[in-house]
């Protein structure tokens, strides 16, 4: 993952009300055909952590995606959605 956006990524993904109300835009975002795009939504789906579960049965299918950053995303993102799942 790039790192000179990053801290402003975590910013935005918690950004209370205007996070949750991205929600259905991050999981669409999960299907995006870029895997840079989905790579991000997963990123920033676990940046939200417990609210983003409804995004937790595509996050486990990302983890067979092609593209090796959208996997670690998307592991990542699982263990602070549902850690142990």
């Amino acid at each position: 993952m790039k790192t000179c956006a990053e801290p402003r990524r975590r910013r935005w993904a918690r950004s209370g009300p205007a996070a949750k109300a991205a929600l259905p835009a991050l999981r669409a975002a999960l299907q995006d055909g870029e895997p840079y795009v989905r790579q991000w939504a997963a990123f920033a789906l676990g940046e939200l952590g417990a609210e983003a579960k409804a995004a937790l049965p595509r996050l486990h299918e990302l983890l067979k995606d092609g593209d090796g950053n959208v996997r670690k995303a998307a592991e990542r993102a699982l263990k602070k959605i549902a850690p142990g799942s």
